[in-house]
């Protein structure tokens, strides 16, 4: 009897192609800040947050730690060759301003700043009210 070995090797994913433009989304809520850069494709560069910036529980909604965490990001894919970016701002937090300093501070130049945040149109049916 012989045992043939196979060999299994996974196929790596594809790196996103960093081109002179692209797309920074800032997802602000009340406990954190993610920044997500991307290119026209939208295909995910690097991803930065609060959390990841060195910050640690109620500090992570600071807009300080959004604006070093958007400076953090902005040298990444400036020393990559992004220059261009446009921002997509979506939640109503702390840190939304902040971020949009950080990658402005860290050599960015920014094209158009959008609030694509959601509105609710009424929303879910209000409860019956109590029978006496």
């Amino acid at each position: 009897m012989s045992t043939a070995i196979k060999k299994v090797t996974k196929k790596a994913k594809g790196a996103a192609t960093i081109t002179n433009m692209g797309v920074v989304n800032i997802k602000s809520g009340s406990n954190n800040t993610i920044i997500t850069c991307s290119n026209q494709k939208s295909q995910t560069i690097r991803q930065e947050s609060g959390g990841s910036a060195g910050f640690k529980n109620s500090r992570k909604a600071t807009s300080e730690a959004a604006e070093v965490a958007g400076k953090k990001l902005g040298e990444y894919v400036k020393s990559r060759g992004m220059s261009i970016v446009s921002i997509k701002l979506n939640g109503a937090g702390k840190g939304i301003e902040g971020a949009v300093r950080g990658i402005v501070l860290s050599g960015l130049s920014v094209t158009t700043i959008q609030d694509v945040t959601g509105i609710a149109h009424n929303g879910v049916k209000k409860k019956k009210r109590q029978r006496k």
